[in-house]
């Protein structure tokens, strides 16, 4: 098999309104560092041959300047504006690809730049699974823990939320 290139979009233009943070989710600091700096250098150790920035039209110089050239991050080609909805960022993304020279036969992951715990091995298996399928999504399975603290937390949400004088029903099955 010939060597496909790759390439990964970094979708960093979100405003993480469900959070009601006045920074977005990017860029909080984790580690002393900002969200979207994990995910990136992630892809850069990965070996992607390009990395595209989608960032929020008003951020665009602010992350070529505090992100991409703070941090020394080198695979990122270009920092685009991403546009009103994600496909929308992800289009504008993938037109950034296309004007650098990537090859239309190459392979392009993209990422949410807010998800930092992204690593070599997931980049790999979904490289690995879009040479060998066309196509992949990348997941990982909840630990049994997890899935009990998220159901619990569910229910105890639909209880609080079902109103007082509805159906005995829908009070007995939201606290199951």
């Amino acid at each position: 098999m010939k060597n496909v290139k790759t390439a990964a979009i970094v979708l960093a233009a979100g405003h993480g309104k469900r959070m009601h943070s006045k920074v977005a989710k990017q860029y909080l600091l984790l580690k002393g560092e900002p969200v979207v700096v994990h995910a990136l250098r992630a892809f850069e150790k990965a070996g992607m041959d390009e990395i595209i920035l989608v960032a929020g039209a008003d951020e665009v110089e602010f992350c070529k300047r505090n992100i991409v050239e703070q941090y020394g991050f080198t695979s990122v080609r270009q920092v685009v504006a991403g546009g009103k909805e994600r496909y929308d960022s992800v289009r504008n993304g993938l037109c950034a690809l296309k004007a650098v020279g990537f090859a239309e036969d190459g392979i392009v992951l993209i990422h949410d730049g807010a998800r930092p715990l992204v690593n070599g091995e997931i980049i790999a298996r979904a490289v690995d699974g879009a040479r060998e399928f066309s196509a992949c999504v990348a997941s990982m399975r909840l630990r049994i823990r997890s899935r009990q603290r998220m159901r619990r937390d569910f229910l105890k949400a639909r209880r609080i939320a079902v109103p007082y004088g509805r159906s005995r029903h829908l009070r007995h099955s939201a606290s199951v």
